[in-house]
């Protein structure tokens, strides 16, 4: 990761070559399997990376992304509106994801503040 003129970069290695993507664009990321997908604002797929999702977690918490569930990190820029009762996280580009209970609750506890 770099930053340049105020925006951060992130390179994910993609098909043999270093890919820079600006983190504000990456809306979210998921996760099947091994194979992890970058998603923007318009819901198009970025770049695949075999990488645990894990390690996106831990590289990306400092710049504002938050993990929801087991398969799911989302860049708490996006985020639109949460609905606490039925567990359920609205995008800016109106996607509706689920929560799971335990990150609910790290959501709230974060978000509340």
């Amino acid at each position: 990761m770099t930053k340049s003129n105020e925006e951060t970069i992130y390179f994910v290695k993609c098909n043999k070559e270093l890919q820079a993507i600006s983190l504000k664009d990456i809306t979210y990321i998921n996760c099947d399997g091994y194979i992890c997908s970058i998603y923007n604002e318009e819901d198009k797929l970025i770049a695949s990376q075999t990488k645990l999702l894990k390690n996106y977690e831990t590289e990306l918490e400092q710049y504002g992304f938050v993990r929801i569930n087991r398969k799911t990190i989302i860049n708490a820029k996006s985020i639109k509106q949460i609905d606490l009762k039925n567990r359920k996280i609205i995008l800016t580009n109106n996607k509706i994801m689920t929560v799971s209970r335990r990150k609910l609750i790290i959501l709230r506890k974060k978000f509340e503040n």
